[in-house]
């Protein structure tokens, strides 16, 4: 990573303490925004990926997901305890299902939505 890049990541994470600590609703809401962006950067690099497109490779991916927790450590804790578990687990599954639809679908079928409808739902009475 280069020096201006460093940069604009120190910058970024300054702005982004001093909206916490402004408000922190509205930090919630920036990171979200961040947060959908670097999900869009990983479904474009998988996509990518799986084109064969040259110049892309799974490590740009794994750079996004590193940006994210770089720039959490540099704002700090209290970003960390607010939005650090939800960050890491939607990078992670969105990373995971850019991945397997651009190269076989059947290699992540995880669904939170069916998983917590399998859970809900009452069992089924058995007929005789």
């Amino acid at each position: 990573m280069g020096k201006a890049t460093q940069r604009r990541e120190r910058r970024l994470a300054k702005d982004l303490r001093a909206l916490l600590n402004r408000n922190s609703n509205h930090f919630i809401r920036v990171w979200n925004r961040y947060l959908k962006g670097w999900c869009g950067e990983l479904v474009a690099s998988a996509r990518n990926l799986g084109r064969g497109e040259k110049g892309t490779s799974s490590q740009s991916m794994h750079d996004i997901m590193e940006k994210a927790n770089r720039l959490l450590q540099m704002i700090g804790d209290e970003a960390e305890r607010m939005v650090g578990a939800q960050t890491r687990q939607t990078l992670n599954h969105e990373y995971c299902k850019a991945v397997a639809r651009a190269t076989d679908h059947r290699i992540y079928l995880f669904d939170t939505d069916s998983v917590h409808r399998l859970m809900m739902s009452k069992p089924k009475k058995k007929r005789l």
